[in-house]
């Protein structure tokens, strides 16, 4: 029983060391939820659902007159006031009115994936940054892989903004990147157990 506890420790204290992270979900169902209708009221600020521990806030909402974000069981988009029946797509980006959304978290993240719908031939998204084209190597029927993990420190703003046409995000995958006070201390438990484990073997 005692070396089922010392195992189970070790699993324990070395996966810990392994950062924990998500599909976060930005339809009405999920993250979506927390960021539909924010608009005139940024920054908003709200704990995901999918990482409770993990904050984000959004400082800006980008769009043509009084924009706000809006998300639906599709996807997540901006809806531009003024233009409204005009050719806005609500649950999605569009490149016409200039929409997008910037964003932060309260910690570091890693981000490998993010999910579209509706991206076209001629389409382009700028995330953080990274232009993402519809000929991009990594964009796969509408998901775009990062190459390397996208890392972003905490407090560092993210512009998730449509260059061209109209995108929707359905979703994305961020990992929490632990402290590394964590990281060594859930370490030294892990191989703590471990080193014990060997001794009673001898």
């Amino acid at each position: 029983m005692k070396n089922k506890f010392i195992i189970l420790l070790a699993v324990l204290g070395l996966a810990s060391v392994n950062s924990w992270g998500a599909v976060i979900d930005l339809t009405n169902s999920g993250t979506g939820a927390e960021l539909d209708a924010i608009g005139s009221s940024v920054p908003g600020s709200f704990n995901l659902p999918e990482i409770p521990s993990l904050e984000m806030t959004v400082t800006a909402v980008l769009g043509n007159d009084s924009p706000s974000l809006n998300a639906t069981a599709a996807s997540l988009g901006v809806n531009s006031a003024a233009t409204t029946g005009a050719g806005d797509d609500t649950d999605q980006f569009d490149a016409l009115f200039e929409e997008g959304f910037i964003f932060e978290f309260d910690k570091d993240v890693s981000i490998t994936e993010i999910n579209f719908i509706s991206f076209g031939s001629s389409d382009s998204f700028s995330f953080g940054g990274t232009s993402i084209t519809f000929s991009d190597p990594n964009l796969d029927d509408s998901v775009y892989t990062f190459s390397a993990p996208f890392v972003v420190t905490a407090g560092t703003s993210i512009s998730a903004q449509v260059t061209n046409g109209s995108i929707g995000m359905e979703s994305m995958t961020l990992t929490v990147i632990p402290e590394p006070s964590s990281m060594v201390l859930m370490g030294l438990v892990g191989l703590a157990a471990v080193m014990m484990l060997k001794k009673r073997k001898k």
